[in-house]
């Protein structure tokens, strides 16, 4: 909060002096980083052989200290010690602070993340049928009480078959081509309702007109 520090001097032999100093202290508020998914930034589907550039920019008014993405099987919360934790490289300034805006890239080997099919079982490697869930994190310097913490949604990452995707992949080709022809279809609807209406005649010249362009 806001304060006023006054200092006044005094020497040894108790000699005060004239005018004290005043001293205007305004506190501002130190908020929490703006955080912005790059990729993912919505729920996908992948294949166990899929590589993730996993992204994220984030912005703060004092610097960004640093970034994280927490990735977690659907039996496990990101951070409980049952998923992997990736750390986001975040580029630092000169005075030791984080900058103000600051982009965190890293690459998601899906191969290498192992889950557990209960708590207690054993890690085994994704297979079709798992899902992940992604958070990104962003932090600032505030020192007390802890830093501000800013998290995203929680990101389903979902782990199908290559065939599995393929289906997918062919389904969504096809609505599109559907759209297509729809919007063809209807665009050569209007054209012809178009070429259908009526045409203005265009009237024919007076006589008294024809007579003066001849003239």
């Amino acid at each position: 909060e806001d304060a006023t520090y006054v200092v006044a001097l005094l020497d040894t032999d108790g000699l005060r002096g004239r005018t004290p100093y005043r001293f205007h202290i305004r506190a501002v508020l130190d908020r929490p980083p703006a955080l912005r998914p790059i990729f993912p930034s919505g729920d996908r589907t992948f294949t166990v052989h899929a590589v993730l550039p996993l992204a994220v920019e984030a912005t703060d008014d004092y610097g960004v200290a640093g970034m994280r993405a927490s990735v977690a099987s659907h039996h496990a919360a990101p951070g409980d010690g049952n998923g992997a934790i990736m750390t986001l490289p975040v580029a630092r300034e000169a005075d030791g602070f984080g900058p103000a805006a600051a982009r965190g890239t890293a690459a998601l080997d899906l191969a290498t993340v192992l889950v557990r099919e209960k708590p207690d079982a054993a890690p085994r490697p994704l297979q079709a049928g798992d899902t992940l869930h992604l958070v990104f994190e962003a932090e600032d310097h505030r020192p007390l009480p802890s830093p501000n913490v800013t998290r995203s949604r929680d990101f389903a990452l979902s782990i199908v078959s290559p065939e599995q995707l393929e289906k997918s992949v062919t389904e969504r080709l096809n609505r599109v081509r559907d759209l297509v022809r729809l919007a063809q279809a209807d665009q050569d609807e209007e054209m012809r309702a178009t070429e259908a209406l009526p045409r203005e005649s265009t009237p024919a010249p007076k006589a008294g007109a024809r007579r003066r362009r001849s003239a």
